[in-house]
């Protein structure tokens, strides 16, 4: 055997085994991007799968912020209409005729023998004349109605035309709402 053949043989021998180590080489090259591309594509899932999970509950929120709100914005536009009748129902009560205002006013004075006898009535100058009682005195109340006190100042009873709207309204409230909306206080 001579050089030549010798030297191609170890010649073949090394491309055999070059190209054994460049397949291993390709296979082990093929199993990462195949790794790679694997774990791209479960990323890219667990990522998109969240993103729509976030997107689904932030347009949840979205959805129930705007529902609160638009109940609030209603529940504001109903309590300013109430008010609006409640105003209307005070400036009708105070224009009545003084004959139904002394209906009024001499009922609510009925209440004071409930705090005894001695009870003082107050009312204010504008209506003092409606009153029929002898111990009624003149108070600055600035609305219509009356206050009574027991004489020894432990007891005050505001029956102003104010103070009842404002004590009543809750109840008021209610019904005002079915009438004009025709359903119940939400």
């Amino acid at each position: 055997m001579g050089f030549e053949q010798l030297s191609e043989r170890l010649r073949k021998k090394a491309e055999k085994e070059i190209n054994a180590i460049d397949a291993d080489y390709r296979s082990q090259v093929d199993e990462i991007l195949q790794a790679i591309e694997s774990d791209a594509d479960r990323d890219a899932k667990q990522f998109l799968s969240k993103a729509e999970r976030d997107a689904e509950l932030a347009m949840m929120k979205t959805v129930s912020q705007a529902s609160r709100n638009a109940k609030a914005q209603m529940a504001k536009r109903r309590s300013d209409m109430v008010d609006q009748v409640l105003a209307l129902v005070k400036a009708r009560i105070e224009d009545l005729n003084d004959a139904r205002k002394r209906i009024m006013l001499n009922g609510l004075c009925a209440d004071a023998k409930e705090i005894g006898e001695d009870a003082v009535i107050l009312v204010d100058e504008k209506y003092i004349s409606l009153v029929e009682r002898a111990d009624a005195r003149v108070a600055p109340l600035g609305d219509f109605g009356i206050v009574i006190e027991s004489a020894d100042g432990q007891v005050r009873i505001d029956n102003t035309l104010t103070t009842i709207i404002k004590t009543k309204r809750v109840r008021i409230a209610s019904k005002i709402i079915q009438e004009l909306f025709g359903v119940g206080n939400e």
